[in-house]
């Protein structure tokens, strides 16, 4: 199970919200792995809102969404990385897939250029 938690890697999670409209709710939703460490994974959200026009720039999208048995096209929100500490909230049952290469390059790319990474 340990090969399942790499970069691009993607899982079905549980996410709370902070924003202030629904803070406090949660939703299973997919997620896409950005880097882990021994004991913790950061993630980004996969969402199918683009979001507004000064939003779009941190939403990516994952060309291929259908591959990854998505029901529509989706984005992955790079504005507020995640972290889970608890590897075991992830599983086998939880996994999508690996993302295809051209959308990992995207997605760093994305952090790139807007000084996420260097």
């Amino acid at each position: 199970m340990d090969n399942i938690y790499e970069r691009g890697d993607m899982h079905w999670c549980i996410v709370f919200f902070d924003e202030p409209y629904n803070k406090g709710e949660n939703k299973e939703r997919p997620i896409f792995i950005l880097e882990r460490d021994e004991e913790e994974v950061y993630f980004f959200r996969i969402t199918s809102n683009q979001g507004e026009e000064h939003q779009r720039k941190y939403r990516p999208p994952l060309l291929n969404w259908r591959a990854y048995g998505l029901s529509r096209p989706s984005y992955i929100n790079i504005e507020t990385p995640l972290l889970v500490r608890d590897l075991n909230y992830f599983s086998k049952a939880t996994y999508i897939a690996r993302a295809k290469d051209i959308d990992i390059q995207a997605v760093e790319n994305t952090l790139i250029e807007l000084g996420f990474y260097e």
